[in-house]
């Protein structure tokens, strides 16, 4: 369940990227790219074995794949507000994950550069708000809005 504070702050978020429900303007994508590029050099100092797979004219979001000695990551970083979701060997990171294991530098740099870490809840979450991001679909979930119309997460 997604809290009222986060709740507005990401339809405000919305509101200001996308200007129009009805006919999304998509022109932020090509703007916001560069909210990240230095945040994506430094973490390439901290894993060097990372795969930039994001393809702008289907997701909304900057996706990674990180690999290292202990397992593989996939992050997404929005670009319609600096909001994150990170998958570690197919789980999604939640605060019941921040709990059970020790966090990791990747999910302590992105806490320091204030991107928000979502968890599964708030990832699913509807919002009062929906996109139309073509004829076909009418989308108003956190995490389609947010990354990537259509992106499944791991049970």
């Amino acid at each position: 369940m997604i809290n009222d504070s986060l709740k507005e702050k990401i339809i405000n978020n919305i509101f200001h990227s996308y200007k129009s429900l009805v006919q999304p303007n998509f022109d932020f994508l090509l703007e916001r790219q560069n909210w990240y590029n230095n945040l994506i050099f430094k973490i390439k100092n901290i894993y060097h074995n990372i795969t930039d797979l994001t393809d702008l004219n289907y997701d909304v979001s900057k996706s990674l794949k990180i690999i290292d000695r202990q397992n593989f990551k996939n992050l997404y970083l929005s670009l319609v507000g600096k909001y994150s979701l990170l998958i570690i060997d197919d789980t999604v990171f939640d605060n019941y994950y921040a709990r059970s294991n020790q966090l990791t530098k990747l999910v302590l740099f992105l806490k320091q550069n204030n991107i928000l870490l979502l968890c599964r809840d708030e990832l699913l979450s509807k919002l009062p708000v929906s996109i139309k991001f073509d004829e076909n679909s009418n989308l108003s979930t956190v995490l389609d809005i947010l990354f990537s119309p259509g992106l499944k997460l791991p049970c």
